[in-house]
């Protein structure tokens, strides 16, 4: 492959990274997932790293021989990228990587947005680690939120709902709310022996605060259950969204229920080769 007939896609969130080396034509030559790489996250230089390294197996995947010095041009979505100025910045500490020629650097849910087919009007939604939306007019015109959590007004994120879902299962636990199987699901996700010593080891900073994302998935198997509390959690509306998307079959492909698609410290390299 010359570096004239290679593409690299990047798409980078807060739990994992999609790479995807492909020509003009459509043809996917591999497609590799690693950890996050949100840069909002990690830190740019972490983010950077990270990146760099998913970025190397998709290679590997596809054929590290035939590598180029750099793709012809490279598409970077990645969450955390919300304003001019750290798009800005983002693309100036990608362009001096070298990984392609061309450099595009975005916010992650521009990804879902170019991936419709069609020319029509558009809208894309994320509800993950944040929340955003973004939206495009048949005229090419654009329009998005400012999506900097309670800062600028969106709620329904992974980080609050574990904060509210971790809450909810403290105040049952000592009486103040109603009974929820949180209480135990939480303790024993995080090997506690109460809710309460969970909510002191964030508070503490014995679990990291990005752990909060972690709680999601417990309070969408609660509410599928129809756990009362889970279901009553603020923006419960999105949470039962979520627990019906969680019970398809082929929502998560081969990963097992209560699991993420792609753990961090696992690489899985999707596809590879011409369909």
């Amino acid at each position: 492959m010359s570096e004239e007939r290679v593409i690299l896609a990047v798409a980078g969130d807060n739990t994992k990274t999609d790479v995807g080396i492909g020509d003009p034509d459509g043809t996917l030559r591999a497609a590799v997932r690693g950890p996050g790489a949100s840069p909002d996250l990690l830190g740019l230089e972490t983010s950077l790293y990270r990146l760099g390294e998913v970025i190397d197996h998709a290679w590997l995947a596809a054929d590290a021989a035939a590598r180029p010095a750099r793709a012809a041009i490279g598409v970077y979505f990645l969450a955390g990228v919300n304003s001019p100025a750290t798009e800005a910045r983002v693309s100036q500490a990608i362009e001096a990587r070298g990984w392609s020629a061309c450099v595009q650097v975005a916010n992650d849910v521009f990804g879902s947005l170019r991936a419709a087919n069609g020319k029509g009007e558009r809208v894309a939604v994320f509800i993950g680690a944040g929340i955003n939306c973004v939206g495009r007019l048949k005229s090419h015109a654009r329009a998005r939120f400012a999506c900097l959590g309670p800062l600028s007004g969106e709620s329904g994120d992974g980080h609050s709902l574990g904060i509210a879902a971790i809450a909810a299962a403290v105040r049952a636990e000592d009486g103040r709310g109603s009974p929820t199987a949180l209480v135990r699901s939480i303790a024993l996700y995080f090997g506690r022996a109460a809710a309460g010593e969970v909510a002191l080891a964030f508070h503490d900073g014995e679990i990291p605060e990005d752990h909060l994302l972690e709680v999601v998935p417990l309070v969408i198997n609660a509410a599928a259950l129809h756990d009362e509390v889970a279901e009553a959690l603020p923006d419960a509306r999105q949470t039962r969204w979520l627990a019906m998307w969680w019970l398809q079959p082929a929502s998560w492909g081969s990963a097992p229920r209560g699991s993420t698609p792609c753990s961090p410290d696992r690489w899985q390299v999707m596809r590879t080769g011409p369909p």
